[in-house]
């Protein structure tokens, strides 16, 4: 991408992120955005087609890294758990809870589900994983399940400050995702 484009989606994305912190997405237009960053509207729907997408721009970056995170990693089983744990505690470092396109994405505002966004993303690896020995329902349901149980990870690492610690949290969801509720109650008996 050209710097210049670069530089205008960057004041777009720090224009949404200010308008975020004192209303919700619904009250947020395309005027709104290019009037607080200097450019047309032209300009705006050169880069985005709505307000949504800057959202879907903001996760799908997040999304990204922990998909280039993934490729060309082993599918060794007994690595995934580690692997798992990694990339999400990572994700839960580098994110600032604190963004209000964050919150504005798990609060449900945006025009689309961030659950599916990543079920996809999943299914991509699964897909990848299984080189064709798994069935596409199958597939399908798994991706929701693990996408619904990411979101819902993120959703509570952001809501609650008071909460586990970021490794912590990225441990019991890679334990969960690898081994089921054993994971979970194991959790339960280090803190008893």
């Amino acid at each position: 991408m050209d710097p210049r484009r670069r530089r205008t989606r960057d004041r777009l994305q720090a224009a949404l992120r200010e308008a975020l912190e004192t209303q919700k997405i619904s009250g947020i237009s395309v005027e709104m955005l290019a009037k607080s960053t200097g450019v047309t509207r032209q300009t705006f729907y050169a880069n985005y087609g709505s307000v949504d997408d800057l959202l879907r721009e903001y996760l799908d970056a997040h999304l990204g890294d922990l998909k280039r995170r993934h490729e060309g990693a082993s599918a060794d089983d007994g690595a995934l758990e580690a692997r798992i744990r990694e990339d999400v505690g990572d994700l839960l470092h580098r994110i600032d809870r604190d963004d209000s396109r964050l919150r504005a994405i798990l609060d449900g505002q945006a025009g689309f589900s961030p659950e599916d966004r990543f079920a996809g993303i999943v299914e991509g690896f699964m897909r990848q994983d299984s080189a064709g020995r798994a069935c596409d329902e199958t597939l399908t349901v798994r991706a929701q399940f693990y996408g619904g149980a990411f979101i819902g990870t993120l959703r509570y690492w952001v809501l609650h400050r008071e909460g586990l610690p970021a490794d912590a949290l990225a441990a019991l969801f890679a334990g969960l995702v690898v081994r089921g509720a054993a994971a979970g109650q194991e959790n339960e008996d280090m803190r008893a």
